[in-house]
């Protein structure tokens, strides 16, 4: 549970290169399907980067996520 201005990072979540069904939940609430809910697959073979899904809650409680593109591979290397 993170707090108002506060970053948290969970390393080796991800530790399969498979697809996973993620859900977002806010202050214990589900935002619902469209807005809270992707499938994240981390590493993909023959691919040279990998990828981080960060989620972020806005000072109004809006809500939002995005997948990008990282050189570090972690435990895919």
């Amino acid at each position: 549970m993170a707090e108002p201005d506060e970053e948290q990072t969970y390393e080796s979540v991800f530790q399969s290169a498979v697809h996973f069904d993620v859900r977002f939940t806010v202050d214990g609430e589900y935002p619902g399907e469209g807005r809270a809910r992707t499938v994240f697959v981390p590493f993909q073979q023959g691919t040279e980067n990998g990828n981080i899904l960060v989620g972020r809650v806005d000072d109004g409680g809006g809500f939002g996520w995005v997948i990008e593109a990282t050189d570090n591979l972690g435990t895919f290397a």
